[in-house]
């Protein structure tokens, strides 16, 4: 699972065994938040636990200040994500 990037006390990580849609992890110590990372869509949070609340608002815009990024490195690892495109 490398980690595709890092602020301040967050890694935002992708797996590799993992499935559609895209999303990642975001983990802050022992918590974490899987969030949505669709190409053209907004960013939504999927799950969290063992964050505070205002860690699991900070995790998300995080991602969706480096969405495009993130979606890129998810099709470098997963490829397509769509199979009708």
């Amino acid at each position: 699972m490398p980690t595709v990037h890092r602020e301040e006390r967050f890694q935002v990580r992708i797996f590799y065994n993992d499935h559609p849609p895209p999303h990642v992890h975001v983990v802050k110590g022992s918590g974490y938040a899987k969030i949505t990372i669709p190409q053209g869509e907004i960013a939504r949070l999927i799950e969290a636990r063992g964050l505070a609340n205002r860690d699991i608002v900070r995790a998300v815009r995080i991602v969706e200040g480096q969405q495009e990024g993130l979606f890129r490195a998810w099709v470098a690892i997963h490829g397509k994500t769509d199979p009708d495109r």
